[in-house]
């Protein structure tokens, strides 16, 4: 766990969640300690590895390397979302940014990083209830920090958003919940 720190004294709690491998919904690896962090957060932010993408997009030896590339980078964001949805659904629907780290790494050609964020971006938007951002997935460097204070001051606008949500629909529900006598008549709700 770590405490990010924004303008205006704002911070928020960042998780890293690492090594989540087939079969965690059912306890292998570190499975459920993670997962159960996993359910208490408001956004995810799921990093693919932009060397690995990289390196498979130009492989000589395959004839159309650029579509494996994408399919397997693909198929390893799906097998953490099928792990998610198999601990708990409602993880599916949980917002999240895509970032391909790395640009340090693919910044030696700029058209194939557009092509491969714009493949990306179809294909993931495919396999989420919600739609893609236009930025998505983000390219960040995290050797060089490129990208990184974008990425950082967009997650505080999407935390900050969750957190007035929240704030309105409970307040909401507590008011909701106000019928005939309130258990204590001499607190009133300030809104």
């Amino acid at each position: 766990l770590g405490v990010v720190s924004l303008p205006e004294y704002k911070t928020f709690v960042i998780a890293d969640i690492p090594g989540l491998i087939e079969g965690a919904h059912q306890g292998l690896g570190l499975g459920h300690k993670f997962l159960r962090h996993i359910e208490r957060t408001a956004l995810f932010v799921h990093l693919l590895d932009g060397a690995q993408v990289l390196e498979e997009a130009t492989r000589p030896d395959l004839e159309d390397s650029f579509t494996h590339a994408i399919n397997l980078c693909v198929d390893r964001y799906e097998a953490i979302r099928r792990e998610l949805g198999l601990f708990n659904e409602a993880l599916l629907h949980k917002p999240e940014i895509v970032v391909l780290n790395k640009l340090d790494v693919l910044a030696s050609d700029p058209e194939l990083v557009d092509r491969i964020r714009k493949a990306l971006r179809e294909r993931i938007a495919k396999l989420r209830t919600f739609p893609a951002d236009l930025r998505e997935p983000w390219v960040i460097s995290a050797v060089s920090g490129a990208g990184v204070q974008q990425l950082i001051l967009e997650l505080g606008v999407r935390i900050e958003r969750d957190r007035m949500t929240r704030r309105k629909t409970g307040a909401e529900a507590f008011l909701a919940g106000q019928s005939g006598e309130p258990t204590l008549p001499f607190i009133k709700p300030v809104l």
